[in-house]
């Protein structure tokens, strides 16, 4: 039975990108319209996607429980990576703004400062950059 890919290994990703002209960053926009359609949101109706080797995370809703039971499409796409033993996030291409709850996930990630947040619309692509924790000054 074939389901949803949620990876795309290396080498058909930088062969997917080769054969449309693309750079790995230039395809992950292109992967959000379909991870969207893999999300399962039946109480806010709001499908979001995230992509990720290619990994992708997709949102998910439980009915009967309440929204902060959810799992967001970037906890989704971290978790992946991990299952499938990858240590780095490098780069993520994301269909909205990620929400505080996100943001705050993302910025635990070893490496935080380094990753590089897309915000993708109609196969254009806008740079995020996730702030960095206060210092504390005295």
């Amino acid at each position: 039975m074939d389901g949803p890919r949620f990876v795309i290994e290396a080498s058909e990703a930088s062969s997917m990108a080769t054969n449309s002209g693309l750079s790995l960053l230039q395809l992950l926009p292109t992967f959000v319209k379909s991870a969207q359609t893999l999300a399962r949101p039946p109480l806010s109706d709001y499908h979001v996607g995230a992509d990720g080797r290619i990994c992708v995370g997709v949102n998910l809703e439980f009915p009967g429980l309440p929204l902060h039971h959810s799992v967001h499409a970037e906890q989704f796409l971290v978790t992946d990576l991990v299952v499938h033993g990858r240590t780095r996030l490098l780069a993520l291409s994301v269909s909205a703004a990620p929400c505080g709850h996100c943001r705050q996930f993302l910025q635990e990630l070893r490496h935080a400062s380094d990753l590089q947040l897309f915000i993708t619309s109609d196969r254009q692509m806008e740079e995020l950059q996730l702030s960095p924790f206060p210092t504390k000054t005295s």
